[in-house]
């Protein structure tokens, strides 16, 4: 608080860095203990001080800080205003020409189409899925294509939730809505480079060969878990190794 007070309005790029960082760890330690109206309290001074701020550092900060409000608004039951602040991101930096604030808004749709996803609104979940993917399947930075990839993985999720409620004591369910998610995720990012598609990548063939060896496709479904064994076993990477671990645990049941 101290150095909040004393140094808030200085205009040295150093010192409003520190004071970001102590408005950070501020809002950081009432969220760890649960006093969810003062990282409200905390991410609206943020947000008063520096949203006028140009430099791509502080709006980093402030993108932030919008973010936790909303997140904040929600643990305290207060969805309206939760899926509001969410829009205001996406309103303020969905077209930035900054990679990291482009990231945070595509981040953001994700959040909202969780809480929209809790409450029952498939549609509106949907649509913020088909958002993330038309703003951002093809960003330049790999970072926010990940977030597409990631939205077409969830989307394939809650069809396969919706089409197992459709089916209800039936023997089978509809597959092809979420198998078609899987494979965009392939056909779009599998030859990509970055570590972050890679991962997507393996993510979507493990659900792809779960939902085929669900329903009895044992053939195509041991060729995804190959797809992944065979294509990321090599890579040095934690979350990638876990995928490949999962795929030849499936496949060593069958």
């Amino acid at each position: 608080n101290e150095l909040i007070t004393r140094f808030n309005g200085s205009h040295n790029e150093n010192i409003i860095e520190a004071v970001l960082d102590g408005l950070d760890r501020k809002t950081r330690l009432y969220h760890d203990q649960e006093d969810y109206e003062m990282v409200v309290e905390v991410c609206d001074d943020t947000i008063r001080r520096y949203g006028g701020n140009p430099d791509w550092h502080v709006a980093d900060h402030v993108a932030r800080a919008m973010i936790r409000r909303a997140v904040a608004l929600g643990k305290q039951g207060q969805h309206g205003k939760e899926l509001a602040g969410y829009d205001s991101v996406v309103q303020r930096y969905g077209d930035s020409p900054e990679d990291l604030l482009r990231r945070h808004a595509a981040k953001t749709l994700m959040f909202k189409a969780v809480t929209l996803n809790d409450a029952d609104q498939t549609s509106a979940e949907m649509e913020c899925y088909d958002e993330v993917l038309r703003r951002y399947a093809e960003d330049p930075y790999a970072r926010v294509r990940a977030v597409a990839a990631d939205a077409l993985i969830h989307k394939g999720i809650s069809l396969a939730n919706l089409a197992e409620d459709a089916a209800g004591e039936a023997e089978s369910r509809d597959i092809e809505p979420e198998i078609a998610c899987f494979d965009e995720v392939v056909t779009r990012y599998g030859g990509d480079d970055e570590i972050d598609l890679k991962r997507a990548v393996a993510e979507a063939l493990l659900h792809k060969a779960e939902t085929l060896l669900e329903t009895g496709d044992t053939g195509a479904g041991i060729e995804c878990l190959d797809a992944v064994i065979d294509g990321y076993g090599s890579i040095k990477d934690g979350e990638l190794r876990e995928f490949v671990k999962e795929a030849r645990a499936l496949k060593a049941e069958i």
